[in-house]
């Protein structure tokens, strides 16, 4: 991918095609991967983990609303942690014009399908409801992964591929892609000869130690505010309403 310097491994996609690819799926899809290259695809949450887990990720997500057009948003921190604690996303650093939908709401959630609930919704299943696989918290201020939308309107019953740009104004999106590199300090800024070999390798697995201290520091804070659950009664099929729009019970 030749986008904003290139380097960029596509995790997922979404855009127009003949025959739409079905996101609503269990477990088992999500965690292997489903769909075409060249297509809608979703690349897999154990490859994921083993990517970001291998050095310092940044992710971009480009994206073209049906009537303001493109939009971007950058993350220069990007991680989806292992399958023992449910792929938990830690996601920070936004820039961009699309707004942030993703770091408030989704770093530090797990990842729920039609078979696992994971989100954060006390009397209902967000990945059903939504039908589509995702770090919901309960339930979105961003769904990639939702239904291709059949008719374009942003007062639907918030099933179709949608992002948050603020509290205000929802995006209604045609094409969605997600991808991601490492930090370019991280792969540029080393030179590896056969002299300082040893020396890379070894502060290449301190790093990558470091950084897992660092997602277990921030597990364990966002383990914290799953103490508390939320309350969807009465918004049923709502699409405008979004975590800070709930009411949490202790």
């Amino acid at each position: 991918m030749v986008t904003d310097g290139g380097g960029w491994t596509v995790i997922q996609r979404r855009l127009p095609q003949k025959e739409q690819e079905n996101f609503s799926r269990a477990w088992s899809s999500y965690k292997e991967g489903f769909g075409q290259l060249e297509g809608e695809m979703w690349l897999g949450l154990e490859a994921m983990h083993q990517l970001t887990h291998s050095g310092h990720y940044e992710l971009r997500v480009d994206m073209v609303d049906y009537e303001l057009g493109p939009k971007y948003a950058k993350y220069k921190e990007f991680r989806v942690g292992p399958q023992k604690d449910g792929y938990r996303l830690f996601i920070a650093n936004y820039s961009g014009n699309a707004g942030d939908a993703l770091s408030y709401f989704h770093s530090g959630r797990r990842f729920s399908t039609l078979d696992r609930d994971q989100d954060l919704a006390r009397n209902k299943s967000c990945a059903q409801d939504k039908e589509g696989g995702w770090w919901f918290h309960a339930c979105y201020s961003a769904h990639p992964n939702g239904r291709f939308p059949t008719i374009l309107t942003r007062l639907t019953d918030g099933k179709e591929i949608r992002w948050w740009a603020s509290r205000e104004h929802v995006l209604v999106l045609t094409h969605f892609e997600m991808k991601i590199r490492q930090r370019r300090k991280d792969h540029d800024s080393v030179v590896v000869t056969p002299a300082n070999k040893d020396d890379h390798e070894s502060s290449l697995a301190e790093s990558t130690e470091d950084m897992a201290d660092d997602y277990l520091v921030q597990g364990d804070a966002a383990r914290e505010s799953e103490d508390k659950v939320f309350d969807y009664s009465g918004h049923e099929g709502r699409s405008d309403i979004l975590p800070w729009g709930l009411q949490a019970i202790n």
